[in-house]
């Protein structure tokens, strides 16, 4: 038995406190060292402002804060903390004071007075200011540290790199009546469009990229740095009370429901009699097997085979070639030709490219298209790479990128906030891909691996979790996730989407053999995302309607219909009781949470908690969700 913490979040400790602070009309959220959602009323104007120490692979060292100090008068507010960044196999030793005041003149500072303790290798250190994503299209002024300034407006599309370099200050509208200065001190900052990573935010960072990296920093340097938040103007400060959430079911793009596959299992293991029945309760479309030709494929390939037999569906193979690719594919070509294989598409990789190129492409459709299936390309790591490597009009089938939440930031409200970024990367790339297809695979909570390391990466120490698996994978939260995930990615121009694994750490249920570790599940479970993924499989080949929510960073969820049946699915992603309003539902309803009360039966005994009756009553427009919560609403 896990504690509510465990089953809600994955970790026993406390989701930070945030505290709300007011600088004069500014309002801003204290979490855990950092700055959060700096508003003018409604108006966001800052998403996140923080420090961050990131090591030579760009990994980041989580500070330890102490003697942390808050004083707060009506309008203004004065905080200083020491954050203490340390990493004992890096010999990463970093400290830094803190001092951040907000001032009834509608002024915030946040001061980084830092020293290096050991010598060690960096790729930065210092600020880093999310711009949020709703400024997309309004204007901004960029002044340069030469005291020249340029006008333009922050990117509507994802845009590929750095939309402004060389940043002293930065001036843009806060509503209609105020405008924002921001002021950079200490380093040369500039901006990347963090929605390339599903970040849903502009970075203002620094040190520039085109310096070169990692450097040393020795002990005993001193790095100090600034930032100043400045409203102008005349604000009109919209201070009603905000009202509960509002769901509005008949608000929203109709987009049709996208063919969901899984990936086989990365532990290897063959899957058990039970996981094959009850996966095949979810009406798989694809099982995606990544097939790296210098390697031992075939024992792969007739895994995966198996699996896909048992579980009466098809395979995504995706092929990583090297240059001994036209050899490779000859291969390939032959041992499918002697084992036929239930294929949906193949995509096709290059090892040494983050985004494959024309000449790959060409070949496998040379070499492969007798198999008469789809055969696309483009990258297995960030949306990124596939937005800096867009594709000429050549003659792939689909585009495919994989996705996840945690490139740069890692805490819950960090990976509630990149739901909403999923639209935008689908969006862009619809924009660049000269109408072909897109396949999403996979989509998983953290990095497979990092393609931007300088270095090799760190053996895992003992008694701690591979750098892949994430503990939210069996949470209530990880199931809300994955669900606003498939919402924000569903597109017309998306039929298939991958999530997770099959099984595992990293899957929708714990395998039947299990070894001592961390990871806090039990075997034979099977996580809330599993659940998830059982609801919609009932509308396999339906549509999928993103309905309107007025507070998306606390509930979200989907609408599925199929003829005349639909059902409504509904996450709530906070820590929180949530009372909600719900628009546009007609007569009697049957209610099925999926929460910290009934997780055990869930996880434990699956196809007795889905036989259950549901809560059964005629329609409310009030609902009330449990701290992380799954609803499912289906008519009477």
């Amino acid at each position: 038995m896990f504690t509510k913490n465990i089953l809600r979040y994955g970790k026993d400790q406390p989701l930070p406190e945030q505290i709300l602070l007011k600088a004069g009309d500014l309002t801003a959220t204290y979490d855990n060292g950092d700055l959060r959602y700096i508003r003018l009323g409604k108006h966001e104007i800052v998403r996140r402002l923080y420090c961050a120490v990131r090591d030579h692979n760009w990994g980041t060292v989580p500070p330890q804060l102490r003697d942390v100090y808050i004083e707060q008068a009506h309008h203004s507010f004065r905080i200083t903390y020491t954050a203490h960044h340390i990493d004992t196999n890096l010999n990463i030793d970093f400290e830094w004071r803190a001092i951040i005041t907000g001032t009834s003149d509608n002024r915030i500072v946040f001061e980084m007075l830092g020293q290096a303790n050991t010598t060690f290798r960096r790729n930065r250190i210092g600020f880093c200011l999310l711009h949020p994503m709703s400024l997309a299209g309004e204007s901004i002024t960029v002044e340069h540290d030469n005291g020249t300034k340029e006008t333009d407006v922050f990117p509507l599309n994802v845009a590929p790199h750095q939309p402004f370099f060389d940043i002293r200050a930065i001036r843009h509208p806060a509503g209609s009546d105020a405008q924002v200065t921001i002021h950079f001190e200490g380093d040369i900052f500039e901006m990347e469009d963090q929605r390339n990573w599903t970040d849903a935010s502009y970075k203002t960072y620094c040190t520039p990229l085109a310096n070169p990296f990692p450097v040393e920093v020795q002990a005993g340097a001193r790095i100090n740095q600034a930032i100043t938040i400045q409203l102008e103007g005349a604000p009109q400060v919209d201070n009603r009370e905000q009202q509960v959430p509002v769901i509005d079911v008949g608000q929203g793009e109709i987009v049709p429901l996208p063919a969901i596959g899984l990936g086989l299992a990365s532990h290897g293991l063959p899957l058990t009699s039970t996981e094959i029945e009850r996966l095949r309760q979810l009406n798989l479309d694809h099982l995606r097997v990544d097939l790296h030709m210098d390697g031992d494929f075939p024992l792969r390939l007739q895994m995966a085979a198996q699996q896909a037999d048992a579980l009466a569906t098809q395979l995504l193979l995706a092929v990583h070639l090297t240059n001994n690719a036209e050899s490779e594919l000859d291969t390939l070509a032959q041992w499918i030709n002697e084992h036929p294989l239930p294929i949906c598409a193949l995509a096709i990789f290059h090892q040494d490219e983050k985004s494959t190129s024309l000449r790959w492409i060409a070949l496998a459709k040379a070499k492969l298209a007798v198999l008469g299936v789809p055969i696309g390309g483009g990258t297995d790591a960030f949306f990124t790479e596939l937005n800096r490597g867009r594709p000429a009009n050549d003659d792939r089938d689909f585009s495919v990128f994989s996705t996840n939440p945690q490139v740069h930031a890692f805490e819950v409200q960090d990976l509630v906030e990149t739901l909403a970024c999923h639209d935008a990367i689908v969006q862009t790339a619809i924009a660049f891909n000269h109408g072909k297809l897109i396949y999403v695979s996979p989509v998983t909570l953290k990095m497979r691996f990092n393609p931007n390391a300088t270095g090799p990466e760190p053996e895992t120490p003992p008694g701690q979790l591979p750098p892949q698996v994430d503990t939210r994978q069996m949470s209530l939260f990880g199931a809300g996730w994955a669900l606003g995930s498939l919402k924000y990615l569903s597109a017309s121009a998306v039929p298939r989407i991958t999530f997770f694994e099959t099984s595992g750490q990293r899957g929708i249920m714990e395998t039947e053999q299990v070894e001592p570790s961390p990871f806090p599940s039990e075997a034979g479970k099977v996580f809330p995302i599993y659940h998830v993924l059982a609801d919609i499989a009932d509308f396999t080949g339906g549509e999928l309607i993103k309905i309107a929510t007025s507070t998306p960073l606390q509930v979200d969820g989907i609408l599925l219909k199929k003829g005349d049946h639909w059902r409504l699915l509904l996450a709530n992603l906070t820590n929180q009781e949530l009372s909600l309003r719900i628009q546009g539902m007609m007569g009697s309803v049957a209610i099925k949470s999926l929460d910290d009360g009934s997780y055990e039966q869930a996880a434990r005994h699956p196809e007795q908690f889905r036989q259950l009756s549901d809560d059964s009553r005629p329609t409310s427009d009030e609902l009330t969700l449990a701290p992380f919560a799954i609803v499912r609403i289906d008519p009477i």
